[in-house]
């Protein structure tokens, strides 16, 4: 495996594979089975795979929670290299934000809703750092993971609106033997918390049962809320299309929805974040 820390070395190992197809996965590292079978897809599907690592500042609302994030290089690396990723891109800060006072992508609607409502700044920080990561990559394919939901809806909206010729393949979410989504913030959890987390997923199952029934949304999820409330604190419970995903003003429940949340552990403070499709 070929690690460039540099924009130029990397571009000038891309431009020999011009006739080969490229698979591109985005990771802020401390990787665990749900990236890797990102890589996997990607490997089965091009001639070259090429991850990133970068812990995106401009994505984080809060210091501590940039500070804090897990950072495992060399795990990583080690997991990548036996995965047979042929090209790893390990920029530092000053690579991909040269500038004292970068341009930053204001996203919109997509700061209407969940991550982007929530947590200030993030999705435009996502929008950015993509951006950058596809004008500088050019894959054919990005990968990317349903259980960021929004973040993946945005990409297909960037992808689409800057008329970049690229595939956006979102992959299934990977869960544990609990049914919670792999996260790098999972290390986070206490052992009770580990524990009890099956409780997320079955509410998600629970709303997706009252959709079938046609319940309202309101109703919905309020008991998705009774059901979480003793050992969360619900951040937020939304249910929209999941083609317009942005819009929580005209929602059809005839047609496709995903209802996703965000909720806070009460012993460690984790956020998690999860979603399901119906």
């Amino acid at each position: 495996m070929e690690i460039f820390y540099k924009i130029k070395d990397l571009k000038n190992f891309i431009s020999k594979y011009k006739n080969l197809t490229i698979g591109f996965v985005p990771t802020m590292g401390s990787l665990h089975q749900g990236h890797i079978s990102l890589v996997q897809d990607a490997r089965k599907e091009n001639d070259i795979v090429v991850v990133s690592i970068f812990v995106n500042k401009l994505q984080f609302d809060q210091l501590d929670d940039y500070l804090k994030y897990p950072r495992t290089n060399e795990q990583d690396i080690d997991m990548l290299t036996r995965e047979h990723v042929d090209v790893l891109f390990l920029p530092h800060e000053e690579i991909l934000y040269p500038l004292i006072n970068p341009l930053i992508l204001d996203v919109g609607k997509f700061n209407q809703i969940g991550e982007g409502l929530h947590r200030k700044q993030h999705l435009n920080g996502v929008a950015t750092i993509v951006l950058k990561f596809l004008n500088i990559i050019f894959p054919h394919t990005i990968y990317l993971g349903q259980k960021d939901a929004l973040q993946c809806a945005l990409i297909q909206y960037l992808v689409k609106d800057f008329f970049l010729n690229i595939q956006v393949k979102i992959c299934p979410t990977i869960r544990n033997e609990n049914n919670l989504a792999l996260s790098s913030r999972n290390v986070f959890l206490t052992p009770k918390e580990k524990l009890n987390s099956s409780l997320i997923y079955e509410s998600l199952e629970l709303g997706q049962e009252l959709i079938k029934k046609q319940e309202s949304i309101s109703y919905i999820k309020n008991k998705i809320k009774e059901n979480l409330e003793n050992f969360y604190i619900v951040e937020y419970i939304n249910i929209n299309n999941l083609n317009r995903i942005w819009d929580s003003d005209n929602v059809n429940l005839n047609e496709k929805i995903i209802i996703t949340l965000a909720i806070k552990t009460l012993e460690s403070n984790t956020r998690i974040i999860d979603n399901i499709i119906t």
